[in-house]
């Protein structure tokens, strides 16, 4: 088993929200990549990072701290929130993050979620933040009935059968 420790990034600092609440947040008090770094002495071999103003905005808002995070540690670095494009994608990738995580795009069902998909095959990661039967999209602002997730045929790189 593998434990994979997350760097919750907002404003450029390391924070935690309450259930997911924008307005109910902790601010820790050492910068992102000093967090990195604890984690990894503290044997963790990869790290989960998200930019949530990028999940609540939908545009990364953070890059120059992921690419700070990413250079501060040999451990492998994921990166999601706000990764609409595969623009993005690529951008974080050619940071040297190991892989970008997708939420919004995937459950929306965008047909950049499927770019995303093709163009960094191997290195997508799709992440479904649920609770009471709804998947939130937006930094889970946004919230719908998962009873199908819109596009799981780019999910599985097959084509969707209504």
């Amino acid at each position: 088993m593998e434990i994979i420790p997350a760097i919750d990034i907002m404003g450029g600092k390391c924070v935690r929200l309450k259930r997911g609440e924008k307005k109910e947040v902790t601010v820790y008090p050492l910068c992102p990549e000093e967090y990195a770094k604890k984690w990894r002495e503290e044997g963790a071999k990869t790290l989960h990072v998200v930019d949530l103003d990028g999940a609540f905005t939908g545009k990364m808002e953070n890059l120059e701290t992921i690419a700070m995070i990413i250079g501060s540690t040999d451990a492998k670095v994921q990166v999601g929130g706000g990764i609409r494009t595969v623009e993005t994608a690529k951008k974080i990738l050619e940071m040297g993050a190991e892989r970008v995580i997708v939420s919004t795009a995937a459950l929306s069902g965008e047909k950049e979620a499927e770019k995303i998909f093709s163009e960094c095959e191997g290195k997508v990661m799709v992440s479904l933040d649920c609770r009471n039967e709804n998947c939130g999209r937006h930094g889970r602002v946004r919230n719908r009935c998962n009873g199908h997730i819109e596009g799981r045929g780019a999910l599985r790189n097959e084509p969707e059968s209504h």
